[in-house]
Parts: C-alpha cells; structure tokens; sequence
C-alpha cells in the first residue's frame, strides 16, 4: 500500500510471472513520488479511460507530468486539489511464456477430404510491444486488470487464432512438418496480436495427435493408395474369400484357388516385372520394343520388317493373342493401342 510519510507510489513485491498490478489505493495526491523499474510500466487510468503512461524511472507527480489527467479533472470535475481519484496500473515488459492445447477437425490428406481429429499442444512466448495498444485494447475489455484474467483472456484467443489457422492444413502436412507448420503459423497470426499490442515472439507445435480410428483409417489409405498396397489388398481379400469357401461343407484345399483361377492368373501377371516407357510413363513389359499406349520406340529400337497391310487381315481376335501383322505371341487381355514389337497401330 501507499506509504504516508515518504507518499511512494510502486509495484509491491512483482515476481517474474506477473504480466500488471493495479495498485490498490485509488486516492493520488500531487506531490507523491511514483518508481517505474527498468523492466516496468504505470499507467493512469480513470474509469477505464487511459490517460498518462510512464517509463523507468522516478517521478514526483505534478500537474506537469500528469498533463492530461489534470486537464481531465479541471474541464470536466473542476479538481483543484488533492487527493483525486485515478487507478495505477503497473505492466511488465518482460517476455512471458504461455502453453496451449487445442482439438479441431482438418482433413486427413490433400487426397483424402474425410477430415479427422487434430489434438495438438506447444507453448509461445510473448511480451507488451505498445503499452497504450495493450490497456485499451485487452485490459479495457477485462473485468479486472489481475495477471489471471490476463491470461485467461491470450490463452483463449490465442487457441481461436490457431485452430483458424490450423484448419488451412491437413494432419499429413502437420504432423509430418511441426517446424514448418509453427513457423507458418506464428507468422500468419502474429498480427491479431501486435493489434492488441502484444508481440507473439515464438509458436512450437511440440506434440501432434488424433483418435486411433483415424490413425488406422490413415495408415491404411496411405498404404492402399501405392501400387503394392493395392496388389496386397486383393491378395488379402482373395485369400478371406478363399478361407471362408474352405470352411464350408465339403470343400477340400485349394478350392479358393480352383474357384478363381482367373482372378489369380491376372494378379500374377501384375506382379511381372514392369518397366516405364520413357514417353508417356505407361507401365510395359521388358521386352516391349515399342510402347503399346503411345508407339513410340523404346531403348532407340528400330522398326522391324513387318507385313503389308491388307484390308482382309482382321485386327483383333478373340483373346488378342497374336498381332496380324508382324505375328508376334502377345497374350493381353485386352487390345493396345500399338504392337509391341512392330509399332502398327491396332485400334
């Protein structure tokens, strides 16, 4: 509290947690002595309305130094005298540092849109970057001016602002880039707070989680979307659907495979060697001499003699085995576009 004799207006036992203090005795007197550390702040206030502000140092408080207060209190009370009434508020220009959690749904990946649970935390650091901002703008909204509502007040906004921002990624992206992600993020929502008169100095995403359902959902889609994740997911549901046949009455081993022997036949086939054509990217056999998709040559191969052209030669048999014109054992399920090996055009 104020002291009587020596009149010393200043902030009474701070600890390093403390973001302002309001000094308890309302009733100022001109001629008291007001001490601002180096690390402090004060500012005068009148029924929430700022007045003056002071930096580091000592002051004795006269209409000179207080020049808007005073000019308040004559144009408007009509106060000649002491004691008149203004609330002290002392802040810290230390950095402070904060932690937060937040839970919000995003999408899985840029491929996958269902979206799932994000659970992240982390912590920041902040600090007071213009006083007058800070009092009218946070403080002049609390209902009282105490470090607790201080808090409580960034800690909630500073969750809405990144989930808001959060909510542009997807958990792949989070997940896979924390640095990157927090430094994004502290960038994009630093200005909502240097609006306020705070200076959001650092964000670190430390842990990033969500519900093991969608743990599962994504390791799967992530597997399944590869070509081999793709072959093992037919094999495993071949290999159900041939289990569940073997169980029933009378089937004996190897009913699954005698079942669906076509279905087997063409797997094996898709797990041939394959090798890319330099053209289009299309997948072909290595013998290949030409690319069956778009017919250009592969490995700087040369046409071969091939036969002539006749309008009674049919194109395409049943099964499309052999190619009517160079006669070569082809054996696709289905016609190219171009032979293989003579690069004529099939359809």
């Amino acid at each position: 509290m104020k002291n009587k004799e020596t009149k010393v207006i200043q902030w009474e036992k701070p600890s390093s947690n403390d973001i302002v203090w309001k000094y308890p005795n309302s009733d100022i007197r001109w001629g008291g002595a007001l001490i601002v550390r180096e690390w402090e702040g004060a500012a005068f206030l009148r029924d929430g309305k700022l007045f003056d502000i002071f930096g580091p140092g000592r002051y004795i408080l006269t209409t000179q130094n207080l020049p808007l207060l005073t000019r308040a209190y004559r144009a408007i009370m009509r106060y000649k005298e002491t004691p008149f009434k203004a609330d002290i508020i002392f802040f810290s220009k230390n950095m402070f540092n904060g932690q937060w959690g937040i839970r919000t749904m995003v999408k899985a990946t840029e491929d996958m849109k269902a979206p799932m649970p994000l659970m992240a935390n982390g912590d920041y650091q902040f600090r007071i970057e213009d006083p007058a901002l800070f009092i009218t703008q946070v403080l002049g909204g609390l209902d009282n001016y105490t470090t607790g509502a201080v808090n409580n007040f960034l800690r909630g906004f500073f969750n809405e602002k990144l989930i808001q921002e959060l909510s542009k990624f997807t958990y792949l992206d989070v997940y896979s880039n924390l640095e990157g992600t927090s430094k994004k993020a502290r960038v994009n929502i630093a200005d909502p707070f240097s609006q306020r008169g705070i200076e959001l100095i650092s964000l670190k995403i430390v842990g990033v989680d969500t519900e093991e359902k969608y743990k599962d959902d994504l390791y799967k889609f992530q597997r399944f979307r590869s070509r081999e994740g793709k072959d093992y997911r037919q094999y495993e549901v071949m290999d159900k659907m041939a289990e569940s046949v073997g169980k029933s009455s009378g089937a004996g081993v190897g009913t699954g495979m005698l079942l669906f022997p076509q279905m087997y036949q063409q797997m094996s086939k898709e797990q041939e060697t394959k090798i890319i054509c330099p053209h289009c990217r299309s997948q072909i056999t290595p013998n290949s001499r030409f690319c069956p998709n778009c017919g250009k040559g592969i490995r700087g191969s040369t046409t071969p003699n091939v036969k002539t052209k006749e309008s009674s030669v049919q194109k395409e048999s049943a099964d499309f085995n052999i190619c009517p014109y160079c006669g070569k054992e082809l054996n696709l399920p289905k016609t190219p576009n171009f032979c293989p090996y003579c690069k004529e055009k099939l359809q």
